[in-house]
C-alpha cells in the first residue's frame, strides 16, 4: 500500500508538470498578455494555471532528485533525451534537470563533507538573488509598461505550427529557445539548482512550518501578476511564486527517503513519451493551434494527463513488484 501511495503522489506531481507543459506548448504564451488575450469566461482556468500549475512541479521534482546519486549513464541518457525533446518542443524539464544535476554536483564537490547547512545557505542566496536582483528590478523598471502584441510574429508562429511541417516547426522551436535563453537560465540557476540543494538538507521538524511560510510567500508573490502587463515581468513573477509554492509542497510530502535511480530512469522516459504525445496533440499536428479556447485546452489536458498518470502508477507498481521478486530469487 505504501508503494502504491508513493507512486500516486509522484503521478500527481507529474500531472501538474504535464498540465504546465500542455499550456506552454498549446498556447502562444510568448507573445501575449494573458489577461487581455483570454476571454472573461476563461480567466478562472487561467488563474488555476498561474497559481497551481505553471512551473510549480519543477522545484518539487528538482528537490527530490537533488538527494539521489545519479549515475553517469543515467545523466548521459537525460542529456540526450533532453536535447531531442528541446528540438521537438523547445522546452523540457529533462534537460533542465540534467544540467541542474551537473551544477549541484560541482557545488557538492566544492563543499565536500562540510556542514549540510551550506547547501541551505547557497540555496537561500540564489533564491534571494532571484527576488532582489532579477524580479524586483524588473517589477520596478517594467511595472508600468505593457507588452504589445507583435501581430506579424504572432501570425507567423501560429501559421508554422498549423502547417504541421516538422522541419519548419523544428526551426521555429530552436529560434524560440534562443530567444528565451534568459528565461531558461533563470529556471536552471534560480529554480532547479536551489531546489536540488535544499533537497540535500535534512530539515526534520522544520518541514511543516517552512511549508506554510513558503506557500504563503509563493501565493503573495503570484498576486503581483495582477498589477503588471509586461510579459517578461509576468513570467518572472510566476516563476518566483512557483518556486516557493513548489518547495512548500515538497516539504509537505517529503518523507526523508531517497528516490531509486531505477525510478528516475523510468520516470524520465515516461516524461519524454508524454511530452511527445502532448506536442503532437496540442501543436497543430492533430487539429488546430491554438485550441479553440483555454477551457477546451484545460479539459482535454486534464483527461489526457489523468490517463497518463494512471498508466504511470500501474506501470511503476508492476515494475516494482517484478524487481522485488527478482531480488528474492
Amino acid at each position: 500500500m505504501k508503494v502504491i501511495m508513493k507512486y500516486i503522489i509522484v503521478a500527481v506531481v507529474l500531472m501538474l508538470y504535464l498540465m504546465h507543459f500542455t499550456f506552454l506548448v498549446g498556447e502562444p504564451f510568448e507573445f501575449i498578455n494573458p489577461f487581455e488575450y483570454f476571454a472573461q469566461v476563461e480567466l478562472v482556468k487561467l488563474e488555476s494555471y498561474i497559481f497551481l500549475m505553471l512551473y510549480t512541479a519543477i522545484p518539487i521534482i528538482s528537490y527530490f532528485i537533488g538527494r539521489t546519486q545519479i549515475t553517469k549513464r543515467t545523466l548521459i541518457m537525460m542529456i540526450t533525451l533532453g536535447i531531442i525533446l528541446l528540438i521537438i518542443s523547445r522546452m523540457s524539464i529533462v534537460l533542465l534537470i540534467a544540467l541542474g544535476i551537473i551544477v549541484s554536483k560541482a557545488i557538492e564537490k566544492i563543499i565536500k563533507s562540510h556542514a549540510q547547512m551550506l547547501y541551505a545557505i547557497i540555496s537561500m542566496l540564489l533564491i534571494t538573488t532571484l527576488i532582489f536582483v532579477i524580479v524586483m528590478p524588473s517589477l520596478i523598471l517594467n511595472g508600468a509598461e505593457e507588452t504589445f502584441l507583435d501581430v506579424n510574429a504572432f501570425q507567423s508562429y501560429i501559421g508554422t505550427y498549423n502547417e504541421s511541417n516538422f522541419i519548419h516547426i523544428t526551426k521555429l522551436n530552436l529560434q524560440l529557445f534562443v530567444q528565451h535563453i534568459g528565461l531558461y537560465s533563470v529556471l536552471l540557476c534560480f529554480i532547479v539548482v536551489p531546489s536540488m540543494l535544499l533537497g540535500k538538507v535534512n530539515l526534520k521538524q522544520f518541514k511543516l512550518p517552512l511549508a506554510m511560510i513558503f506557500l504563503t510567500i509563493g501565493v503573495a508573490i503570484k498576486l503581483l501578476i495582477f498589477i503588471v502587463n509586461h510579459n517578461w515581468t509576468q513570467s518572472l513573477i510566476i516563476i518566483n511564486g512557483s518556486l516557493f509554492i513548489g518547495l512548500g509542497i515538497a516539504f509537505l510530502i517529503d518523507n526523508g527517503k531517497r528516490l531509486k535511480v531505477q525510478d528516475i530512469v523510468i520516470t524520465t522516459l515516461y516524461i519524454a513519451v508524454c511530452e511527445v504525445i502532448l506536442v503532437i496533440t496540442f501543436t497543430g499536428y492533430i487539429g488546430m493551434f491554438p485550441a479553440e479556447s483555454l477551457n477546451i485546452l484545460f479539459s482535454k489536458s486534464v483527461v489526457i494527463t489523468s490517463i497518463m498518470s494512471v498508466i504511470y502508477v500501474i506501470l511503476m507498481v508492476l515494475i516494482n513488484n517484478k524487481y522485488n521478486k527478482f531480488k528474492k530469487i
